[in-house]
């Protein structure tokens, strides 16, 4: 183990026998400067945030502690684990926690927050996760007016050309209540923010999280000694401020050498941190009452074939599993085959999602455990249910696999997690039926099925020269053209086609927990 891995392993930090995670530690294999939660609602999400702030929150008076705090450890069964310690609830007083969290201020934002007036002397006038108090810890923090231009310029910078703000101040509205109120035009009329959208009043409660929570609330604590937690961020807001918001976290957790927990469900924030040296996902799953983490490593490394090929990152992470195929046309042919075999049941971007690995490029993927070293891409890493297609590319039945598809199958059928098809045919275009190509293209010869390891195309004689179609043959187009076609009826006959889209199809509806028994009319 290096230095670097060794040094990330101190920074471990899981919990188990606590809430939703039960038999399994689940949480951070290593602390980076911003670590991105994503996975479903009610998945276990905040319960990870609940569990960073309660170990920042070790000695202190139970009773000061929120409720939620409270519920997440079971007193008599947590067990958490720090590196290569598990220590119980009891004994946590005794250890030292990992250096990440120690003598840290946690500040959280809900995902219900809300940035409203307050009432100027009320008894508790402390700052707390849903924003009650943000606005007079923004007053004392501006009653230094270098702070309130500071504070200003960071505000326009993430705003850029949507508008920029001129002046921010904090008065006392009609009501008699405190508020925060801007100016858009110099010379002009203060606006009450409450007259604004709440995608401004959610970036100003993040930057009062980051500027004036620590100076006013914890005396004068700099952002080095905190951590904060926020939840969906992306709600109400816009994707080009959401990332131009994600671009100055990023750079303040640089420059402020400073930790981030970010939990959502938004599409910019994985894409964007997908590809940051400073973030990693972690990816929270349910499997019934129980929920586990698992750290999705391979986005921010050094292989970039998987942007290359246009897949973004989000597509995959967020998906119920992924369907790993050579090329666009091979998608054609499968959706359809998915809509024939369950009846139109299953569809993609709602029940699986397609990503392509362009043929010779799987001598770069890898189907082994998720904690696997190595620079390949692993599809289990990247989402644990997985099914890889694959063509046959074989002339003869005693011509061997390729190299990568052996390896690929024997991976993936060891790991007892995916579906590898491995076509009985030679390629995709050998499954199609004649009578849907004549079908297609009315003016074709007639002609009889491709055989099993025929060559469909190929600058010499092959079926596609047979067919007598005047054109050069484009795959994308000629699926296209021939998927209206195709039917059940017509299909029965192709090889294993019936087969394995049966047991395709049966395996993508255990993914979405639907009932996989139910018989296809096959």
């Amino acid at each position: 183990m290096s230095e670097e891995q060794v040094a990330e392993k101190s920074t471990e930090i899981k919990i188990k026998k606590s809430k939703c995670f039960q038999e399994t530690f689940a949480g951070f294999d290593c602390i980076k400067p911003i670590n991105v939660i994503i996975g479903r609602n009610n998945s276990g999400k905040s319960a990870l945030l609940d569990m960073i702030e309660f170990i920042t929150r070790i000695g202190v008076e139970e009773d000061s502690l929120p409720e939620r705090i409270i519920n997440l450890v079971n007193k008599d069964t947590a067990v958490f684990s720090f590196g290569s310690n598990e220590i119980l609830f009891s004994d946590l007083h005794k250890c030292n926690i990992p250096k990440p969290l120690q003598e840290k201020i946690f500040i959280r934002l809900d995902a219900g927050r809300h940035l409203l007036p307050e009432i100027p002397n009320s008894v508790n006038n402390d700052f707390n996760s849903r924003g009650d108090g943000a606005v007079k810890a923004l007053s004392r923090y501006f009653e230094n007016g270098v702070k309130k231009s500071e504070f200003l310029s960071v505000l326009n910078t993430i705003l850029t050309s949507n508008e920029v703000i001129h002046d921010i101040n904090i008065k006392t509205a009609p009501d008699g209540r405190l508020e925060v109120y801007l100016n858009n035009e110099p010379c002009q009329n203060e606006i009450p923010l409450s007259f604004s959208g709440s995608g401004l009043q959610n970036i100003l409660l993040v930057l009062i999280c980051l500027y004036a929570i620590p100076f006013g609330s914890y005396s004068n604590r700099s952002p080095e000694n905190c951590i904060f937690g926020f939840e969906e961020l992306e709600n109400s807001l816009h994707p080009e401020l959401l990332r131009q918001l994600y671009q100055y976290i990023e750079e303040f957790a640089k420059e402020k050498t400073t930790t981030f927990f970010i939990t959502t469900h938004s599409s910019v924030a994985i894409d964007f941190f997908s590809r940051s040296e400073v973030a990693q996902i972690v990816h929270v799953m349910r499997d019934g009452n129980e929920s586990r983490t698992e750290t999705i490593q391979y986005f921010a490394g050094l292989n970039n074939i998987l942007d290359d090929l246009g897949i973004r990152a989000s597509d995959l992470l967020q998906a119920n599993g992924v369907v790993w195929l050579e090329g666009p046309s091979d998608r054609i042919y499968f959706n359809k085959w998915v809509e024939i075999y369950s009846n139109g049941e299953l569809k993609e971007h709602r029940d699986y999602e397609c990503a392509f690995y362009g043929g010779a490029i799987l001598a770069h993927h890898q189907a082994q455990d998720p904690n696997a070293d190595g620079d390949f891409i692993n599809i289990f890493r990247i989402n644990r249910n997985a099914i890889l297609l694959a063509d046959r590319d074989k002339k003869s039945e005693s011509c061997p696999l390729k190299q990568q598809v052996a390896r690929m199958k024997k991976q993936i059928e060891e790991s007892k997690k995916g579906l590898m098809w491995v076509f009985e045919a030679k390629e995709i275009e050998n499954y199609i039926p004649a009578v849907c190509i004549q079908k297609a293209y009315p003016k074709a010869k007639k002609i009889s099925d491709i055989g099993q390891y025929d060559v469909f195309y190929c600058d010499k004689a092959c079926y596609w020269i047979e067919l007598k179609i005047k054109r050069t043959f484009n795959k994308v187009e000629f699926a296209h053209n021939i998927v209206p076609w195709l039917t059940q009826d017509s299909l029965k006959c192709r090889f294993d086609l019936p087969e394995k889209m049966k047991e395709i199809c049966d395996k993508i509806k255990l993914w979405n927990n639907s009932d996989a028994t139910n018989p296809y009319n096959i």
